[in-house]
């Protein structure tokens, strides 16, 4: 991922708007193929710079703007087939992404319904402890 400016989150939420239409458009055409995963791809850079921005902005209508079409993307992420749910050092699922970024953006009834899309963790342990205390909180338990 590029340098983070955040002059470009008007064009970015563009990008995300365009490439979120395409993938909607797209997914039943050609799901398995190289050309969705290049544009699924593009989606994740475009949602990873948005979540950055959201979090630098310290508050006001374009922090929830920028966090609403980052969880959106990664929402979109999330829902598509082919996409990894695992969860590592390196690695947090789109839809635990997706709820947080709801969360900031305001939106907490999308935030409870990404919870459904979490990964199933059947050990006990800090990760299933982390999404049962995401999955709380988005519920407003």
């Amino acid at each position: 991922m590029a340098g983070v400016n955040p002059e470009e989150i008007p064009t970015l939420l563009l990008q995300a708007h365009l490439v979120s239409s395409k993938i909607r458009l797209a997914s039943e055409e050609f799901d398995d193929s190289a050309e969705f995963a290049a544009v699924k791809a593009q989606l994740r850079d475009i949602s990873l710079r948005l979540s950055i921005y959201s979090t630098l902005i310290s508050s006001g209508p374009e922090k929830i703007s920028t966090a609403y079409v980052a969880a959106s993307s990664f929402q979109l992420l999330a829902r598509s087939k082919g996409t990894s749910q695992e969860i590592g050092p390196a690695a947090v699922p789109d839809a635990v992404t997706a709820c947080l970024l709801f969360l900031i953006s305001g939106y907490p009834s999308d935030a409870a319904e990404m919870t459904t899309r979490f990964p199933v963790d059947e050990s006990f342990g800090p990760r299933k402890s982390m999404l049962e205390a995401i999955t709380l909180l988005a519920k407003g338990l």
